[in-house]
C-alpha cells in the first residue's frame, strides 16, 4: 500500500510538472484555486546568508550561531556527553534547564491547568490530553514548556534577525560530519521555512516531500493510517531564523497544550492580515539518531489516546485541525 500511494504521489508530480510546462507556453489566467493546487509545487529554495568571497563572487553561508540542548539537572552524564560532543564540533552552545514534572506539579492550577502553560497557548489542554492521567500530563506539560520558554528566551535576546539557532535534545547522537551536511541539505530548503528538523523518528508521506529538494513539510495528520505509527517525530534536532520564532510562538498561542512536536507542524493558514502560522519541513534522511529511539516509538499517542474507543482518531483531529 505504501510502495502504491508513492507512486501515484510521483505519477501526480510529474503530470503536474507536464501541466506547468504547457501553462508557460500557453499563459493564461489562473485561478486561486489552481495555484493552490498542490501545496509544494510552487516551493523556491532557501535564500540563505550571503557574503562576497576574494574574488568578488557572492556565495550562499550557512552557519549556525547557537545550540541549545535541553538537560535535566539530573542527567550529568548526557550534560557530560553533549558538551564534549559540541566542543568537538566547535559550535557556540548553551545548556537550557529541562523543566520537570515536579516542576509542573507544583504549579498553581487555572482552569485545571498549570499556570504557566496559558503564556504559550490560549485554549488549554488538548482534547487527547483530558484522557491522560495526571503524571502523564505533567510529562507531557514538562517537555512542552522545556520547548517554548528557550524559544521565548532566545526571543528575547534576538527576534528579527536571519542567525540561525539550533534546539536539541540532550540525547541526540549526530552523524560526524552533520554541520556539513546540514549546510548542503539547506540550500533546497524552501525560503518561506520556519523550523526545520534534520534529526527526528517515526515516518514520512511522499506527498509531503517537496519537488527537487531534499526535505518533506510535516503537515498533519501527525499519525500514519494506522493510527499508531507518527509522522516525523520529535523535537531531537531542528533549527530556525530567529525572526521565525514569533510565527512559532504565535501558532502554540492559537492551539492547545499538546505533544510539543504536534503542535510544531505546519499549520499555516492565509488570513486578511497575512500568513497565520509556520511552516515546518523535516529532513528526507536524518542527520542522527534519538539514542532511545525503539524505546519512545510506543508514545502517550497509543497508550492513551488510541487505545480508547470513546476518544479514537477524530479526537486527535479535531486537536490539529481547530
Amino acid at each position: 500500500m505504501l510502495r502504491k500511494k508513492c507512486l501515484e504521489s510521483k505519477i501526480k508530480a510529474a503530470q503536474e510538472k507536464k501541466n506547468d510546462l504547457k501553462a508557460l507556453s500557453n499563459p493564461g489566467p489562473l485561478s486561486l484555486m489552481q495555484a493552490h493546487s498542490h501545496p509544494n509545487q510552487h516551493k523556491k529554495h532557501a535564500a540563505l546568508m550571503q557574503k562576497k568571497s576574494a574574488n568578488g563572487t557572492v556565495e550562499n553561508e550557512f552557519k549556525i550561531k547557537k545550540v541549545f540542548y535541553i538537560n535535566l539537572d539530573g542527567d550529568k552524564g548526557r550534560r557530560a556527553t553533549m558538551e564534549k560532543r559540541l566542543k568537538a564540533d566547535r559550535v557556540e552552545f548553551e545548556r537550557w534547564r529541562a523543566t520537570t514534572v515536579e516542576d509542573v506539579a507544583a504549579m498553581p492550577k487555572q482552569q485545571d491547568v498549570p499556570k504557566e502553560l496559558w503564556q504559550f497557548s490560549s485554549t488549554g489542554y488538548s482534547d487527547y490530553m483530558k484522557w491522560f492521567p495526571d503524571k502523564a500530563k505533567h510529562v507531557t506539560a514538562a517537555i512542552y514548556l522545556s520547548q517554548a520558554k528557550l524559544l521565548k528566551h532566545i526571543m528575547e535576546q534576538d527576534s528579527h534577525s536571519d542567525d540561525i539557532y539550533v534546539i536539541m535534545e540532550d540525547d541526540v547522537e549526530l552523524n560526524k560530519n552533520w554541520q556539513a551536511q546540514l549546510a548542503n541539505k539547506a540550500k533546497t530548503l524552501p525560503e518561506d521555512w520556519d523550523l526545520a528538523k534534520f534529526v527526528y523518528w517515526g515516518m514520512k508521506r511522499c506527498e509531503d516531500r517537496v519537488p527537487n529538494s531534499d526535505w518533506y513539510e510535516f503537515r498533519g495528520p501527525a499519525m500514519w493510517t494506522n493510527k499508531v505509527d507518527s509522522m516525523y517525530s520529535g523535537n531531537t534536532a531542528y533549527m530556525f531564523r530567529a525572526k521565525s520564532i514569533k510565527n512559532i510562538l504565535e501558532q502554540l498561542r492559537g492551539m492547545p497544550v499538546m505533544d510539543i512536536d504536534g503542535a510544531l507542524i505546519s499549520n499555516h493558514k492565509e488570513t486578511k492580515d497575512g500568513i497565520w502560522g509556520m511552516y515546518t519541513y523535516a529532513i528526507e534522511t536524518p542527520l542522527g539518531s534519538h539514542q532511545e529511539g525503539k524505546a519512545v516509538k510506543r508514545s502517550r499517542w497509543s497508550e492513551t489516546e488510541f487505545n480508547n474507543p470513546l476518544a479514537g482518531a477524530a479526537a486527535l483531529g479535531r486537536t490539529l485541525l481547530r
